[in-house]
């Protein structure tokens, strides 16, 4: 189907959660209660500024035994993406 100006259509899960900071910010609190409020809220606002994944940042710093996983598991682009994220991030919370 050709879609146009004039065409509705449902946006998937993961369009929505890559179309809006509330979308990212609802994912990660369901998938990680146990992180706060207002470091989701930030996180998410980072994430859609940047247009980074979430899964990104979960394989970073969502870690089964709560630390943040090694450089060596990441390419030098994502280690990239992940410095602009923090940037981002620092910017949210002045």
């Amino acid at each position: 189907m050709n879609y146009n100006e004039n065409s509705i259509r449902i946006l998937s899960t993961e369009e929505v959660i890559a179309h809006s900071a509330f979308g990212i910010a609802s994912l990660l609190s369901q998938k990680y209660p146990s992180l706060p409020d207002e470091h989701v809220t930030r996180i998410a606002e980072a994430l859609f500024i940047t247009g980074i994944s979430p899964s990104l940042y979960e394989r970073r710093y969502c870690s089964p035994v709560g630390e943040v996983a090694p450089d060596e598991l990441f390419t030098c682009y994502e280690l990239v993406c992940l410095s602009s994220l923090l940037s981002a991030f620092n910017s949210v919370i002045k």
